[in-house]
């Protein structure tokens, strides 16, 4: 798949947008190529960007000094970035790492901005951050759900993140140990 067509695919996703219109944020994207295990964002860093994923896949995670507790992973399609830290402009606490090669289109805080002035559809750009947020409904289901609801919770939203990335960084975003994550894992390929 073309460029183009990734970023009319997201855009389409976010708004539907005409071929002139898609074309200004073209012209502000830059693509950068991130290998396996760089950092796309770490702390005091401010995050001062939205990027696409083109390839590839990342994770979010925020290092407690003991743990790296996973935040979220982004995938083909994605937009990648720090809520926190981009809606604010200040220092992120977390971290942003290339899960495997990656390619990104990278769009700046200022060239949001410019395209947001010269078409105010281009505020629906804003929609993007709703990819960076953990839904509540993770919150939630890490407090209330057991590992095996977890899981299948997981399995049903994101099949292929089990076969994507390392079952430490699973476990992780699912709330449990790498051992319990290997039990539960088996006792569902049983049941499946």
């Amino acid at each position: 798949m073309s460029l183009e067509n990734h970023i009319e695919d997201a855009l389409a996703r976010l708004r539907p947008f005409t071929g002139l219109q898609a074309a200004p944020v073209m012209e502000k994207l830059t693509v950068r190529t991130l290998k396996k295990g760089e950092f796309l964002l770490a702390p005091p860093k401010v995050c001062s960007f939205a990027a696409l994923v083109l390839r590839g896949s990342f994770r979010m995670f925020r290092n407690t000094g003991e743990k790296d507790n996973t935040l979220h992973f982004f995938t083909e399609g994605d937009w990648v970035g720090d809520m926190e830290s981009f809606t604010v402009q200040k220092p992120t606490v977390n971290y942003i790492q290339a899960m495997e090669k990656a390619e990104l289109a990278t769009l700046t805080i200022h060239a949001l901005h410019e395209l947001i002035h010269r078409d105010p559809s281009f505020l629906a750009l804003g929609r993007i951050m709703k990819e960076w947020s953990v839904p509540s409904a993770h919150y939630t289901s890490l407090i209330n759900d057991s590992p095996d609801e977890r899981y299948q919770t997981l399995l049903k939203a994101h099949p292929d993140w089990i076969l994507r990335f390392p079952q430490m960084h699973l476990a992780s975003y699912l709330g449990m140990s790498r051992e319990t994550f290997s039990r539960v894992k088996r006792r569902n390929m049983v049941i499946c």
